[in-house]
């Protein structure tokens, strides 16, 4: 009797779809694709694999993507590592994939493995989502507080987190941070978690600090990419008038923000194009003169040096001279707070794999997110008053 593999697409943020499968003798051949949805490039899959009837003796694993040129920087696949798990255990980087050539030019990533389990999780990068935000919460032990400033077009909630309300009278600095405009880009998650954890280790009082970690609920939750959704995308919607419902709902919490305390800086945590593996890097608004607006700057040299060496690319800050698919007016996330609250504003890329030769765990994201807390902190840190 030979291995049927199933896969469920159904699970949390699940995307993929199962091209085809072939049984070896000791191995499986399994080829998948990742579903482009409502987006006009792919990149993310999270799907679950199901080994039925598999003797014992067939315990290693050849996964396929196929099509994956398609995908927005998913070659080449030496780069990239994706994870897997036991349905529901830990994840666990893959090892470095493959560019496999086809005789018409075409190629495939190709990634090995063990089969560990009769279902085994796969995943574009680690997933983050509203759990590992409420575990944030109570792990901060009413640091932050959870609050709903409004449902997503398709009814979830968005979700803002903060450290306090603020005050109309007395004004403290005030950070506003957001995440997952793109719904697949989970390293800037965790990244932002780690931000977060160490401000609440620290309990910092002297600021403000309001976030929105989930801002592409819907594209999260349906396992979708969400780089330049269609009909257009969250970080390319933020004119005024807003083009999307969700960027009013931001716009309008953001002005709240900004009533009750010192607007002090933005910053805005995403992914880059799946190969990339030059380290952390970050974008910044231009000037008049089309070079990166200064205080910008000031900010992004502070959080270079904060990080350690192995986690930071050549270039750290830089302004974007990629294509877009959007015009002006329709303004990204760390243009907007620029153009119309004054203050320097920063859109950071965090690798999905690797950071030059260094794969990139959990943790990593978590140490890279605490050193650039440390940055605000020591920037916020009181002088201590010169003895007469």
């Amino acid at each position: 009797m030979q291995t049927k593999v199933v896969l469920d697409n159904k699970i949390p943020y699940g995307n993929g779809i199962l091209v085809n499968f072939e049984n070896k003798k000791n191995w499986l051949e399994v080829a998948v694709t990742p579903e482009a949805l409502n987006a006009p490039e792919s990149l993310w899959f999270c799907f679950r694999l199901k080994f039925k009837n598999k003797p014992k003796t067939q315990n290693k694993l050849r996964l396929i993507v196929k099509y994956f040129y398609n995908s927005l920087g998913g070659l080449p696949a030496e780069k990239i590592n994706p994870v897997t798990r036991e349905a529901k255990g830990n994840w666990q980087r893959l090892r470095d994939g493959k560019t496999v050539p086809l005789p018409d030019g075409r190629t495939d990533a190709v990634w090995e493995t063990e089969i560990i389990a009769d279902s085994m999780d796969f995943a574009f990068c680690f997933t983050y989502g509203v759990k590992e935000i409420d575990g944030l919460v109570k792990e901060s032990k009413g640091y932050f507080k959870k609050d709903i400033i409004g449902v997503s077009p398709e009814g979830r909630d968005l979700i803002r987190i903060s450290n306090n309300y603020g005050d109309e009278n007395t004004k403290l600095p005030g950070l506003f941070l957001v995440a997952r405009q793109h719904s697949g880009e989970t390293s800037g998650s965790w990244a932002l978690h780690g931000f977060l954890e160490r401000l609440a280790a620290n309990n910092s009082q002297n600021m403000t600090v309001w976030c929105l970690p989930l801002t592409n609920i819907d594209g999260i939750e349906k396992g979708y990419y969400g780089k330049d959704n269609f009909p257009i995308d969250i970080n390319r919607a933020w004119g005024v008038p807003p083009m999307r419902y969700e960027n009013l709902v931001f716009q309008r919490d953001i002005e709240r923000w900004a009533g009750r305390c010192r607007p002090m800086l933005a910053m805005d945590f995403h992914s880059p194009g799946g190969s990339e593996s030059d380290g952390v890097y970050c974008f910044l608004p231009k000037n008049s003169k089309g070079t990166a607006d200064r205080m910008s700057l000031e900010w992004s040299v502070k959080f270079e040096k904060s990080l350690p060496v192995r986690f930071t690319a050549g270039e750290f800050g830089k302004v974007a001279n990629y294509a877009s698919r959007w015009d002006e007016p329709c303004l990204s996330y760390y243009k907007f707070m620029q153009k119309f609250y004054k203050i320097p504003s920063l859109s950071f890329e965090f690798p999905y794999s690797r950071s030059r030769q260094k794969i990139l765990e959990i943790n990593d994201y978590l140490t890279i997110g605490a050193a650039m807390a440390d940055a605000v902190l020591k920037t916020l840190k009181p002088e201590k008053k010169k003895s007469s």
